[in-house]
């Protein structure tokens, strides 16, 4: 996904991060781990500074959010039989 986060300190952007990984709890019902829970890992793209002069802050750190997610559970692959070898008349 790709995101904003209004003007341009650094340290809201780490916060970000650390809500989605339940690292610290957020204000909304749905943060942390539970929203973290299905994801493998919480991906680093960096971030850039963008100039958004329409808005209060003027600025906004622009980054991609990478969130894989993880395999449900590893399905155990079936046993292939050998079959009988028949020997030819």
């Amino acid at each position: 996904m790709e995101c904003l986060v209004a003007g341009a300190d650094e340290k809201r952007y780490a916060e970000f991060r650390r809500i989605l990984t339940g690292e610290v709890v957020g204000d909304a019902p749905y943060t942390g781990e539970t929203f973290f829970a299905d994801f493998a890992d919480l991906g680093y793209s960096g971030w850039s500074r963008e100039n958004f002069p329409e808005t209060e802050e003027g600025v906004a750190l622009k980054f991609d959010l990478e969130l894989p997610v993880m395999a449900e559970a590893d399905v155990a692959q079936p046993v292939k039989q050998a079959r009988p070898v028949v020997a030819a008349k």
